[in-house]
């Protein structure tokens, strides 16, 4: 269902006139879990450079690094998503891609920090 889902968000992507990182990261994150590593990579230092000139969401970052099995910098960026009162924080506890890492200290640590565990 990767192939229909990644249809569907081009679509998306396609339909608005402005650059959508969200969709960009969504775009990477699925190509990671496809095995399209060296695609996912692309997108997601178009992202990286971007980033220095507008504001790219770190929660956006974080999302493809997950899909990479980058933990590390996964956590980097979810941290820097704290530091900016990243909004889409508030679905870390549910979004399903975030499954592999729920184990990790850091990722209970964070999830008390945002508000969302004891």
């Amino acid at each position: 269902m990767c192939r229909d889902a990644l249809a569907e968000v081009h679509k998306e992507k396609d339909l608005r006139k402005e650059k959508d990182h969200r969709s960009e990261a969504m775009i990477a994150a699925t190509n990671a879990l496809m095995g399209e590593r060296k695609e996912a990579l692309q997108l997601l230092n178009d992202l990286l450079e971007r980033s220095k000139h507008v504001h790219v969401s770190p929660y956006d970052i974080a999302y493809i690094y997950v899909a990479l099995g980058e933990n590390d910098l996964c956590f980097e960026y979810l941290e820097k998503a704290y530091e900016e009162y990243e909004n889409e924080l508030r679905f870390l506890k549910v979004e399903p891609l975030f499954d592999n890492i729920r184990s990790d200290p850091r990722f209970k640590a964070l999830l008390k920090k945002i508000g969302v565990e004891e």
